[in-house]
């Protein structure tokens, strides 16, 4: 049911943004790509103490979701739909909005949670986009990241494209995490690659939260 004249895109992609970003996520939107893919850290939320108590009333943003199914995700999960934000450089739903994670179109101290769900890889100044996340996070917020491990050359991927996408690359979460170190105040949850998986596509995962009081850029 998927039109192509519905799906809104983001107009003057700032620089911080990975080449061919738009096109890539494009094609996977029309073929359904990952759409299991958000479950491995909205899983991880639902299991926080924090969210047992707080879920009903927590504001959700989930950036770069690509589908709706991270947002039908985290109503499954028991947040509350009319909290729950998404934002994107392409859109079709109504519940997604069409903006650029380096600029986002929200307020400070905005939300509860927010899930960089395998997006920071299309970004090419990721402390610019920590940033944002840390501004429109409320002061001890939950962050969720997920970045896929891949161990195949690019080129090979490149090629069934039909277009290059030289994304960032992380190598484990430490290197992740490096970024958010100033606005941290806690980690709660991180997955490295085991080491009988290296030669396997797998996932690197963290959650963390801000720190609780004021913001370190503050």
């Amino acid at each position: 049911r998927l039109k192509s004249e519905d799906i809104k895109t983001f107009e003057g992609v700032s620089p911080e943004t990975v080449e061919n970003t738009i096109e890539h996520n494009l094609k996977y939107l029309h073929e359904g790509g990952s759409l299991g893919r958000p479950d491995f850290l909205i899983n991880i939320i639902r299991s926080l103490n924090v969210f047992l108590s707080r879920h009903a009333e927590m504001k959700v943003l989930t950036v770069g979701p690509r589908t709706e199914a991270e947002l039908f995700g985290l109503a499954a999960a028991g947040f509350i739909p009319r909290n729950i934000r998404g934002l994107d450089l392409i859109s079709y739903s109504p519940f997604v909005d069409v903006g650029d994670m380096h600029d986002m179109p929200y307020e400070d101290n905005s939300f509860d949670v927010i899930i960089l769900g395998w997006v920071l890889g299309y970004s090419q100044d990721i402390p610019k986009a920590v940033a944002e996340v840390a501004r429109v996070g409320k002061p001890g917020a939950f962050v969720a990241i997920g970045h896929e491990s891949n161990p195949f050359p690019r080129e090979i991927f490149d090629k069934d494209r039909g277009f290059s996408l030289e994304g960032t690359e992380f190598e484990d979460t430490a290197d992740i995490l490096s970024y958010f170190e100033e606005y941290t105040e806690s980690v709660l949850f991180r997955q490295d690659i085991h080491a009988s998986l290296k030669e396997c596509i797998c996932h690197l995962l963290v959650v963390l939260q801000l720190h609780s009081d004021e913001k370190a850029s503050s």
